[in-house]
């Protein structure tokens, strides 16, 4: 539609100065909304990389804790599963184990996190239970953003995982085959088990 030259000229005159005050106010909220969801995709990056660390770290200690293994491969030494003693969950030397737990999960996060930095990792190795305490902080450039999510930029975590002991599940193995032997009519129930085993 063609107004006049007169109309056209009075549309932008009067609508000129409110389209640069919107976007005055408009565009800083654009930018910081778009640095806003860059920074949220790596803090989410660092969590899960900091969790997943933290989940292998754990498994590769609950199993090759408890007798002679290399954390970072994971490989427990069964050749040598019974060099340490019977008592060593009583007596052993839980500060190094700790401390070998410790610098595997520092070597794990090394490098890897994006905006977050670690301010605290301790590791409590128990009979039963390996602990692990972590706290991160995320470090936002963006100063609102760091002052309005302040708390919430701080990533604490603690988990929990079972020590793990091949001997013993082998001698409970043993125990509940032995025993499982003796029991009047085991092997009828045996045969009658057998029949239905593909061939």
């Amino acid at each position: 539609m063609n107004f006049p030259l007169t109309i056209k000229n009075k549309i932008y005159k009067e609508a000129g100065g409110s389209i640069v005050l919107e976007a005055a106010f408009v565009m800083p909220l654009v930018v910081l909304s778009v640095f806003a969801l860059i920074y949220l995709s790596f803090y989410l990056h660092d969590y899960s990389r900091i969790t997943g660390a933290i989940d292998l770290v754990m498994h590769k200690a609950g199993v090759g804790i408890r007798h002679e293994a290399d954390l970072d491969t994971g490989w427990v030494y069964y050749d040598r599963i019974n060099e340490r003693g019977v008592f060593y969950a009583l007596t052993g030397d839980f500060f190094a184990d700790e401390k070998r737990i410790e610098q595997l999960l520092i070597k794990e996060l090394d490098g890897g996190l994006f905006i977050s930095q670690i301010s605290k990792a301790e590791v409590e190795l128990g009979i039963q239970s390996i602990n692990i305490k972590l706290s991160a902080k995320a470090d936002i450039s963006l100063p609102l953003i760091n002052t309005a999510a302040g708390s919430l930029l701080v990533m604490n975590f603690e988990v929990r995982y079972p020590v793990h002991n091949p001997a013993e599940t082998i001698r409970i193995c043993e125990l509940i085959l032995d025993t499982g032997s003796k029991i009047k009519g085991m092997d009828k129930l045996k045969n009658a088990l057998a029949r239905f085993a593909p061939k």
